[in-house]
């Protein structure tokens, strides 16, 4: 009466892992309608009872003692199936073994993996087979089925009534300090009723001298079972939940039935700290990049993955060439990171994209999502220890988490943080997250960084940009540090950069222009002296303020112009800080001049700024003096000073002959004689 397995039933089981040998041996059936109400003695079922049969056997003597069918087209209630599995009527309640079961039941050196249905248990069977690892899986039938009617007893009344209890399959397994691992079905973490099945099952096995340890799997989408998991990751993914399976407990259970074991500090073998980039970001680690939008923070991190990619990162793989994986969400690969890693000079064979896709198991459907945590912390590892990658990119950091999690709340964060820090660790890579700063004002880096505390409390390295305050052209960027777990920070420099142009390419389309990285000179100079002086983040009020005493005071000066060193100064007597002074010069659109050599910086009025029809334009260009050689830097020997090429030619003054006679201008403004010795260029 039993038909065998069509190649439907083969193919999906297939995915799963579950080969037709285990199938057969395990006597996997399917029945038709009318099969399927002979062996459940349900003839009168309303519903179409056509499915798989899955034999319930002794685990010892083999013989079958009852049934359950999985029905291929359960009733749907309130849009959930109805009726998906059936046991027949009367039977009694028991433990699912798989073929061979008997041979594990005493070997409690080999764990017990307990999961809620009859195809998990064969799919874990066949991983720890493909695996060649020990262990006996078994089946509940549903997150109670470990319980169920056992017997008959007398009521007060003297009526005979069921008993229920743990049931008896229970005994035939030697518990005794025997390793569990609960592995139920993905949607424990929002069940309340199936969480306290699995707390009751794990404080029954406790009771019986039990270790059970509890395993969330990864939320994903289509996995609901092991079985699902085991289709899509493999065998190894499995049995690594198992292997580290804190990330994945339940916190407010796992709490509930944890077991102390002491380690002597002695016992521990230290290990000295790994530098992916030497002093600032370890290897094994989780790190943040902060810093305001447009000041260069991707590119930045695309320059350091260049270096890792060609092995000249000062740190652990100097001379090791390296991978870097990389999920961007924000700027194109095509037409953005791709050539500022050719400006870079980056490896490209080296730099992995990472994509990410869902597939149905069912219906083999394929669709493409985006990196997301904690869901694919498993699947990152495999990669990243498939490609020997040393640094993992997420830019930006906040569009990584899952959308069901508040960044703004510390627990929620760090569920998607701490198993991030647990696959550095594991895998020796450096995992770092790009994140924009929040509207506060405060002057300490740590605290404007965006969302909540614990992004800063989990990362072990926090680095920040921010614009250099005493650069008036402010092109020159600063570079510090204001978190170092591992290291240094207070002798840390600062460093500095600039971003330029560059051509990467001559295409068939057309000229390939991208930004470039240029470093500049070390900055001895802590990130918190520089935010505080200065006062990184300032109000639009403080900076209006700053603008209204600006055009009063211009407008005051001579030709409507002034020194900025002068004008900062007296800014700053009449209570305005640097920054709003600075910030206030760009609202106004003010004329910014720099002139002579050494410097002299002026700002001006023009006819826009003062709202008149005067201009305060003046007619002297640039003269272009001799750099000044820059400090060495951590990405090679210092530059050497340039030969000056000579000014340009001042209109309106007469300054040109005496300028390039070698005498002394008269004119102020061409740094002349009366310019005192004691003024510094701004």
């Amino acid at each position: 009466m039993v038909t065998t397995l069509t190649a439907a039933d083969l193919r999906l089981h297939e995915q799963l892992g579950i080969g037709a040998e285990l199938l057969e041996a395990a006597e996997i059936r399917r029945v038709t309608d009318l099969e399927g109400r002979e062996l459940v003695a349900l003839p009168k079922h309303h519903g179409n009872l056509q499915g798989l049969i899955y034999p319930y056997r002794h685990p010892r003597t083999g013989h079958v003692r009852s049934y359950r069918l999985r029905r291929d087209h359960p009733e749907i209630d309130g849009g959930k199936p109805s009726g998906k599995y059936l046991a027949p009527v009367g039977d009694r309640s028991y433990l699912y073994f798989p073929p061979d079961a008997a041979d594990w039941l005493e070997a409690v050196s080999a764990p017990v993996i307990i999961a809620e249905a009859e195809k998990s248990v064969l799919a874990i069977t066949a991983a720890a087979m493909t695996l060649e690892r020990g262990g006996l899986a078994i089946g509940l039938g549903g997150c109670w089925g470990w319980r169920g009617r056992i017997g008959k007893v007398e009521a007060a009344d003297g009526a005979r009534v069921d008993e229920k209890g743990p049931l008896p399959d229970l005994d035939l397994i030697a518990w005794t300090d025997r390793a569990v691992f609960i592995v139920f079905d993905a949607n424990v973490s929002a069940n309340r009723k199936v969480q306290q099945a699995r707390y009751a099952l794990a404080t029954e096995l406790r009771r019986r001298g039990a270790r059970p340890q509890l395993i969330n799997l990864p939320p994903e989408p289509g996995i609901n079972g092991p079985d699902d998991f085991c289709g899509r990751h493999g065998a190894a993914a499995f049995f690594t939940l198992l292997d580290r399976p804190t990330p994945n407990r339940a916190p407010s259970e796992a709490s509930q039935i944890r077991r102390l074991t002491l380690t002597a500090a002695s016992e521990i073998r230290v290990r000295p700290v790994r530098w992916l980039w030497a002093h600032r970001l370890a290897l094994g680690t989780v790190a943040l990049l902060g810093g305001r939008e447009d000041l260069g923070k991707s590119l930045l991190m695309y320059t350091k993955a260049a270096d890792i990619t060609r092995g000249r990162l000062p740190g652990q793989h100097v001379g090791d060439p390296r991978a870097v994986i990389v999920a961007a969400t924000e700027d194109s690969w095509e037409f953005t990171i791709v050539p500022r890693l050719m400006a870079a000079g980056a490896d490209l064979t080296k730099v992995h994209r990472v994509n990410v896709t869902c597939v149905d198991l069912m219906t083999g459907a394929e669709s493409p999502t985006t990196l997301t945590f904690p869901a694919d912390v498993v699947e990152l590892e495999r990669v990243v220890v498939e490609t020997g990658t040393v640094l993992v990119l997420l830019d930006p950091l906040l569009s990584r988490l899952d959308a069901k999690l508040d960044s703004y709340k510390d627990a929620e964060v760090r569920r998607a943080l701490e198993p991030l820090g647990s696959l550095a660790d594991r895998t020796g890579a450096c995992v770092v997250g790009l994140i924009h700063v929040n509207k506060a004002t405060s002057t300490d880096a740590l605290t404007v960084l965006m969302g909540s505390r614990a992004f800063v409390a989990v990362a072990r390295a926090v680095l920040f940009i921010l614009r250099d305050p005493d650069d008036e052209t402010e092109q020159r960027r600063l570079l510090g540090q204001p978190k170092n777990n591992l290291g240094r920070i207070d002798n840390l420099p600062l460093l500095t950069f600039t971003i330029e142009e560059a051509t990467v390419s001559d295409s068939p389309d057309g000229l390939v222009t991208t930004a470039r990285l240029v470093w500049g000179a070390e900055i001895v100079r802590t990130l918190r002296d520089v935010m505080e002086t200065t006062g990184a983040v300032v109000g639009a009020r403080a900076v209006t303020q700053a603008a209204d005493w600006l055009l009063e005071h211009l407008a005051k000066q001579p030709d409507r112009r002034a020194d900025s060193v002068d004008l900062k100064r007296d800014g700053v007597h009449a209570g305005h800080s640097v920054t709003a002074l600075k910030r206030a010069r760009q609202q106004l659109g003010l004329t910014v001049v720099s002139v002579g050599f050494p410097r002299r910086t002026w700002w001006g009025l023009t006819s826009q700024s003062a709202q008149s029809d005067q201009s305060a334009q003046w007619d002297h260009p640039e003269p272009t003096g001799p750099t000044e050689p820059t400090a060495q830097s951590d990405q090679g020997e210092p530059t050497e000073p340039t030969e000056p090429t000579g000014p340009t030619e001042p209109t309106g003054c007469g300054c040109a002959d005496l300028i390039a006679r070698g005498e002394e201008p008269p004119c102020a403004y061409c740094d002349g004689p009366d310019r005192t010795p004691d003024r510094r260029p701004s």
